[in-house]
């Protein structure tokens, strides 16, 4: 039982391994401290010290007679938004923006005269991301709250300013940077609201302008999953073999990141597996979207069961240890499709196993991770064999030793 296996999960070999128990009073009440609540993921404390240090910032502005929220209480209102996406409270978030909004402090046409003065009279550029980042939240979190139409209409408004943003030489590179970051979230809006062929301009226009060589990897593959989603088979198979075709030369390497020619070509030789596996993925998400579940399970335990080593770059390693895990849950995802087991198991009941069992042989992969931890609660639902409720008691206190005091659990962790 996953229950007796707990001793072997919170051990002090993995204790030792999680992120510092921080709470607010652990740090110092200032912007070092702020930024280790951050990195201990306490986003509770966090919260709160945020909210302390604006409130700090507000009065020292009010103090020089400023009328409006100094952008240093602003940076503290981003990490305040940040917990309360992280906690899912997306109604607080709301209100939170709204309100600023109405006080005219964080409005989009305001800005956006700003940027246009900018364009008219270039001065010195301002790099900070803080007002965007929050304008971006504000758009964003109508889709959390199931308002996609608005989400739209607000990133619309964002990429025209972005647009107009590139103009400024001095911060060409900044507007490109969030341009990019709109783009991705309006393929997500046109994806849920069935707008396939719009969801698709923009993933093609993202990959075909990706000049970073592990990212367009992955902008390939999600123009599959737009192919996917919408139906488009045929176009899918057509942008695997370019996935597959994706070859990357060593003097290419050298120019583009100044590294020397050793290291330009273990670069090469970890973005050609990198490749490889992205392509068994998707190759496993075309079958798994034809119906041919035996085949996806094939195709994503290839890629879970490769051994774990360090790449030429952390980025490169990060992508495999993230590939190795969607692999896994994808492949646990196609059980549930595969019909009867010989043992005579159901789908469920094996899935559940062979997850607990991942989660058990390597927790710091698995246990650390919310799409593990939800992808288990809805197992356990799914399964209605936990009727005492010691099975996601269980899982409680899983996620404390891995990721979070209780009271910092994501909020569908912790909701039926």
């Amino acid at each position: 039982m996953f229950t007796q296996d707990l001793a072997k999960l919170v051990n002090p070999l993995f204790l030792g391994a999680t992120r510092p128990r921080l709470t607010a009073a652990d740090v110092t009440q200032d912007e070092a401290g702020l930024r280790k609540l951050c990195e201990s993921e306490n986003w509770i404390s966090c919260l709160q010290l945020a909210e302390k240090l604006e409130a700090v910032a507000e009065r020292q502005a009010r103090a020089v007679e400023s009328t409006s929220p100094s952008l240093s209480s602003l940076r503290f209102t981003l990490v305040r938004v940040t917990a309360m996406w992280k906690l899912h409270q997306f109604d607080a978030i709301r209100k939170l923006l709204d309100s600023l909004a109405a006080q005219g402090i964080l409005d989009t046409s305001r800005y956006m005269s700003q940027v246009t003065s900018m364009v008219a009279a270039p001065g010195k550029p301002s790099r900070t991301n803080v007002p965007f980042s929050l304008l971006y939240l504000r758009a964003v979190v109508s889709m959390a709250l199931g308002q996609p139409a608005l989400a739209q209409q607000s990133l619309f408004q964002l990429l025209n300013m972005c647009e107009v943003g590139q103009k400024v030489l001095a911060e060409q590179l900044l507007w490109k940077a969030r341009a990019k970051r709109t783009r991705r979230a309006l393929v997500s809006v046109h994806l849920d609201i069935g707008q396939f062929a719009a969801a698709m301009q923009f993933v093609r226009e993202l990959a075909d302008t990706e000049t970073d060589d592990l990212e367009h990897l992955f902008r390939l593959q999600e123009v599959v999953c737009v192919c996917l989603a919408g139906g488009n088979f045929s176009l899918a198979s057509e942008v695997l073999k370019q996935l597959q075709q994706s070859d990357v030369d060593v003097d290419d390497v050298v120019f583009a990141s100044k590294a020397d020619p050793e290291t330009a070509h273990r670069i090469v030789q970890d973005l050609t597996e990198i490749r490889s596996v992205l392509h068994a993925i998707t190759q496993g998400l075309i079958s798994f979207a034809r119906g041919e579940f035996a085949t996806a399970m094939q195709a994503f335990r290839s890629v879970g069961q490769l051994l774990e080593k360090d790449y030429a770059t952390p980025a490169m390693t990060d992508a495999m240890h993230r590939m190795r895990r969607d692999a896994y849950l994808s492949w646990i995802t196609s059980l549930l499709y595969n019909g009867k087991n010989e043992d005579g198991s159901s789908p469920v009941q094996m899935a559940v196993q062979r997850l607990e069992q991942l989660m058990r042989d390597n927790p710091k992969a698995f246990a650390a991770h919310d799409s593990s931890l939800l992808a288990l609660k809805r197992l356990y639902l799914m399964e209605g064999s936990d009727d005492d409720g010691s099975r996601f008691s269980s899982l409680c206190l899983v996620i404390e030793a891995f990721r979070a005091p209780r009271e910092c659990f994501p909020r569908p962790l912790i909701k039926g």
